[in-house]
């Protein structure tokens, strides 16, 4: 006999034992006696019986399993929803906090320089990193008292120079830009003088150039403007030295100097709109007598 008719066999006689299973079910009813037909058929379709039972509630089982996954799926996506919600707080939170601390800095930087500044709080709006130039854009303009070439600053340091001016607008060079010049000083010495210029394009840093060979400067030295360029006024934070390098011909040398200005994260500038010269030069002369 060949495979295909033992198959065929074989199906036969199951059909045969479920067919006897299920009028066994059918004829199932309480009674004490049962006649010789309804005994056979409990008899031979009983361990079908136990197989469709158990068959029955695994599948009932497996409509549960997949019915629990369905609700932990929904209560883990709500979980993950709310997680979500509060990392989008807590990174709100963050930011408010860290907004309020560079108020606080820029407010308490105002109070203590009124003596010699009249400042104007601007918000920025804008930047340009082209070819040409690197600037920021601030919403204040000519109606609020703004002009060209006035000193752009904020609590860290110094920030540019306003170069365009539009009636409630303004736009302002970075000392970024490789065509700024800030006359410059070691804050330790009133010696170690020079000129600090931008880097360019995509650079953060500035170069304290045209150094002279002997000239002592290291890194860590803190570079602040000196105010002999007549423009920008002295004592604003420019930087740190974080290199010197010489020049190819090796006369001259250059620090690389690390902003005190995050300009990445630039928000809120201070315009000089006035500078108290006199008044600033008499207290300074005043401080250098009381420390000789």
């Amino acid at each position: 006999m060949d495979k295909k008719k033992i198959l065929k066999l074989t199906a036969v006689v199951l059909i045969f034992f479920v067919v006897l299973s299920i009028v066994g079910m059918l004829t199932a009813r309480e009674k004490n006696s049962l006649n010789f037909l309804e005994r056979g058929v409990r008899i031979v379709s009983y361990p079908f019986q136990i197989l469709f039972n158990a068959a029955s509630e695994k599948t009932q089982l497996l409509f549960m399993d997949i019915s629990e996954l369905a609700e932990l799926r929904e209560e883990n996506i709500s979980l993950r929803k709310e997680m979500s919600m509060s990392r989008y707080e807590i990174d709100l939170l963050k930011k408010d906090r860290q907004e309020n601390k560079r108020l606080r800095e820029l407010l308490g930087y105002k109070e203590g320089s009124d003596e010699y500044f009249d400042l104007a709080l601007g918000k920025v709006i804008g930047q340009s990193n082209t070819n040409w130039n690197r600037s920021i854009f601030i919403d204040l303009g000519s109606e609020d008292g703004l002009k060209k070439d006035m000193v752009v600053i904020n609590h860290l340091g110094l920030v540019g120079k306003i170069i365009n001016v539009a009636p409630k607008s303004s736009e302002v060079l970075l000392v970024l830009d490789s065509d700024s010049g800030v006359g410059a000083r070691l804050a330790q010495n009133r010696k170690t003088i020079g000129v600090v210029q931008g880097q360019g394009v995509d650079q953060q840093n500035l170069s304290f150039v045209h150094l002279p060979k002997e000239m002592e400067i290291n890194a860590g030295d803190e570079v602040i403007t000196s105010g002999l360029d007549d423009f920008y006024p002295p004592e604003l934070n420019l930087g740190i030295v974080t290199e010197v390098v010489e020049t190819q011909r090796g006369f001259t040398k250059t620090a690389i100097i690390e902003t005190s200005v995050d300009f990445e994260s630039l928000e809120e500038v201070f315009i000089i709109k006035n500078f108290h010269k006199e008044k600033f030069i008499t207290n300074l002369a005043t401080e250098e007598e009381e420390k000789d």
